[in-house]
């Protein structure tokens, strides 16, 4: 796979999550977090099921439970944010979840002895700047809304960082399929205990939120992000997805509010964006040039 597709799919994934910002903002109103995430898990379900069902069929013990591992990291990373934005500032939430940049290539190095090159150190540092510019400032007391945004970071970290393990061994579609069936699970269970429900006000932009977030940002991201991942290293999916803030604030710009009004982008964060922006394509630069010196041309031929 060429470094170009597999990085314009990862990009294209990152920015229908930032779409999913102001469009989730709005469907709320109508409709409780976890059923949200439960109705949006189930479509992506329902989807890579009738797309992949015979591919399904080769399922074994050892992926499904490496399935269900990476679905309960994934549902984790979803979940505790909801959560977290309950008890402290979504600024806050936005820094503490962001600094999965930092974990990831962290971790890369203790446990798959991945060596983090002064091009990627370099790309952290200006993403943690970038990061905190377009969170608008941290108050960190770490309360336990704190708290929970750190182990949102922590289970976002953990799902790159297993798919990168286990899709060593195992079909990448069947583990991003399993993830999600699992995840859609988990929510039905939660939603189940926590006496929720599955009912919601039927909305025209509740209808549009689930399907594109069900089938584009969940169905597609996830599968596709376990297929790039067997052809690229954890690092470099992470400093990708930090752009998922500036896709964010972009879309929030011309998608208004339900009171009609639409978010502008301030000097500070503005900077932030660029930053972020930056810390990607001095990855992708500095990466390009030295496959090219070694001889790929460009093409990921695996780890």
């Amino acid at each position: 796979m060429k470094r170009k597709y597999a990085d314009f799919l990862l990009i294209f994934i990152t920015a229908v999550w930032g779409l999913s910002f102001p469009i989730m903002r709005n469907s709320l109103t109508y409709i409780s977090e976890l059923t949200y995430l439960f109705y949006r898990f189930l479509l992506a379900s329902i989807v890579l099921v009738a797309v992949f069902h015979r591919r399904l069929r080769n399922i074994t013990g050892t992926v499904l439970w490496k399935g269900a591992v990476l679905g309960v990291s994934l549902s984790g990373a979803l979940g505790f944010t909801v959560i977290a934005l309950r008890y402290t500032t979504a600024a806050n939430v936005a820094f503490i979840t962001g600094m999965n940049i930092v974990i990831v290539p962290f971790l890369s190095n203790i446990i798959l002895k991945k060596r983090i090159d002064w091009v990627k150190r370099g790309s952290v540092l200006i993403a943690v700047i970038g990061l905190f510019l377009i969170s608008g400032g941290v108050e960190l007391k770490f309360n336990r809304g704190d708290f929970l945004a750190f182990l949102c970071a922590l289970c976002i970290s953990a799902q790159i960082i297993l798919t990168d393990i286990f899709t060593a061994d195992e079909d990448p579609v069947i583990l991003g399929c399993l993830q999600v069936n699992t995840a859609a699970v988990i929510y039905f269970l939660l939603s189940l205990a926590g006496g929720i429900g599955f009912t919601f006000e039927v909305r025209w932009i509740v209808m549009v939120t689930i399907l594109v977030t069900g089938i584009a940002g969940t169905a597609l991201a996830f599968v596709g992000q376990t297929l790039v991942q067997k052809y690229t290293t954890p690092s470099h999916v992470a400093i990708i997805f930090i752009l998922e803030p500036v896709f964010g604030a972009v879309f929030a710009l011309w998608i208004p509010r339900l009171d009609g009004t639409t978010e502008t982008i301030s000097a500070v964060k503005g900077i932030g964006c660029c930053l972020l922006i930056a810390s990607m394509l001095f990855t992708e630069i500095a990466g390009a040039k030295a496959e090219v010196k070694s001889g790929q041309h460009g093409e990921i031929t695996g780890r």
